[in-house]
């Protein structure tokens, strides 16, 4: 039971109704999940508005509501009401659960590409060196050595500090997790002390919530001013452009990374990607230099590693550990991950999660490092998301592979046919461009078994088939129903029956 005048410091309210010595018994934005005691956040959503759900949190025990609006309570019922309930929610809960991130190490990974896995690396290597860690990501949220559900790639502000307060209670000292553009956004940070924040990359994603590429920076930029301070190490790609200006600007100190900056902190060279892996050499200002060799694969594994390795430079974990972390890593789900089965496959097959413009143009190029004979690739491209990106999808699919079949994604809302016409249009633009002498190939699947069939069964020899989009998700969305459907599995299965 926390003090109400305890767990609402630092924030601005209006007491409309009731009194700060009333108690605490939980918190929560759920009104099913209040008890007796419990403070409910009214909080407005897209498609709902917690407001609407006072009732119900009040039958079922609620003696304070947070709200942004003047509301009808009863006389005894404590109302506070805040400008922006999401921010309040954040710092709330980080109080009602003592501020656990003041007591962890927190590392926050934000970027357009490569965060889930950077958050994997990061993780690996702590667990490597012997440090307890917590992980919250797009594939797995997990408190020591026990995995949770993942509803979010950063999840709701109070769900965070729940899962922070947790960690502290499970005698973790580090955290590593993704924190995404919405994340920034929505607050869903708020009242979270970050030890390290680092950056990936940028380029076009979620313009179906940002309203352009600028605004989707400015959130992805306001991490670095906003929850770093003179404390904390800012770990930044400077390869990029992006990377550079949040170095210019962020509150923590700067450690950059790169492969061609020749200015950056911690650089990779010599670096070599095949089939079997990538190899390159560290040099840093801070240590002598040394070599990694790793099984993941692709040249954005080489900057994922650098942004590791980079954090475990700046935080004085040994060379030993970072070598040994990577040499040993099997690879993130989802993640470029080669799927096999059957000892007579003479093709190779990679799930990805790729499902921006960028990231299928990094999936195929690192897919063509390896390739002896056709590059191949199927993806589609989610419904109610940003739409601008889908042709864009196209022409990039289009130049860099050989033979192109465009699919559903998670179509959710929108008709499937109607997001590949719009995906198709590119890979028609671009075929204009094209080399003749390329004898390029596209063909139509709307349903995503049929693509990933269609695929496996044109490979040969020395092919490599990318199936891009969806990664680890074991399931696809449409406008009624939801279905099992893991990428995956289909493909051992397809692979099973040719073999």
């Amino acid at each position: 039971m926390k003090k109400l005048d305890e767990i609402t410091k630092g924030i601005e309210f209006v007491l409309d109704s009731g009194t700060l010595d009333a108690g605490v018994s939980s918190v929560s934005f759920d009104s099913r999940e209040c008890e007796p005691g419990s403070l409910f956040f009214c909080i407005p959503g897209f498609n709902v508005d917690g407001h609407d759900y006072i009732p119900e949190a009040l039958t079922r025990g609620a003696t304070t509501l947070v709200v942004n609006k003047k509301v009808e309570a009863p006389a005894d019922i404590n109302v506070i009401r805040v400008k922006n309930p999401r921010r309040a929610m954040g710092l709330i809960s980080a109080e009602y659960f003592g501020r656990p991130s003041e007591k962890l190490k927190v590392i926050g990974v934000t970027g357009t590409n490569g965060k889930t896995t950077t958050v994997f690396l990061i993780d690996n290597l702590l667990r490597q060196a012997g440090i307890a860690t917590g992980m919250l990501g797009t594939i797995e949220n997990r408190i020591a050595d026990k995995a949770l559900s993942v509803k979010r790639t950063t999840p709701e502000s109070l769900d965070l500090q729940y899962f922070l307060w947790m960690m502290t209670k499970s005698n973790c000292t580090h955290a590593a997790m993704e924190v995404s553009s919405h994340a920034v956004a929505l607050h869903r940070i708020a009242g979270t002390k970050f030890d390290a924040g680092v950056f990936t990359n940028l380029s076009q994603d979620h313009l179906d919530f940002h309203n352009d590429i600028e605004e989707y920076y400015q959130k992805k930029k306001s991490f670095f001013t906003e929850y770093l301070d003179e404390k904390s190490v800012a770990i930044v790609n400077t390869d990029d452009a992006r990377g550079r200006d949040i170095a210019e600007g962020s509150g923590g100190r700067i450690i950059g990374y790169a492969v061609n900056d020749e200015k950056a902190d911690v650089r990779a060279v010599a670096v070599e990607c095949s089939d079997t892996g990538i190899r390159f050499r560290v040099e840093s200002a801070e240590r002598d230099g040394f070599d990694i060799e790793s099984p993941l694969m692709g040249g954005f594994n080489v900057y994922n590693s650098m942004a590791m390795i980079a954090y475990g430079i700046s935080r004085g974990i040994g060379t030993e550990h970072i070598q040994a972390s990577l040499a040993g890593v099997s690879g993130v789900p989802g993640r470029f991950e080669k799927i096999t089965a059957g000892g007579r496959q003479d093709f190779t097959v990679i799930v990805d999660y790729a499902h921006s413009p960028d990231g299928l143009l990094n999936v195929l190029r690192a897919a063509r490092e390896i390739c002896r004979g056709r590059l191949i690739v199927v993806f589609g491209a989610g419904g109610d998301r940003d739409k601008a990106k889908r042709p864009i999808m196209g022409s990039v699919a289009a130049h860099e592979a050989d033979i192109v079949i465009v699919t559903s994604d998670n179509p959710r809302s929108e008709d499937p046919a109607e997001i590949i016409d719009q995906i198709v249009l590119g890979v028609e633009q671009a075929m204009v461009k094209i080399d003749p002498s390329k004898h390029f190939k596209h063909f139509i699947e709307v349903e995503r078994f049929a693509g990933i069939k269609k695929a496996i069964d044109v490979a040969r020899d020395g092919d490599v088939v990318v199936i891009a989009g969806k990664g680890h998700e074991d399931y696809q969305i449409f406008r009624d129903r939801t279905i099992h459907f893991d990428d995956r599995e289909v493909v051992r299965n397809l692979l099973m029956e040719r073999y």
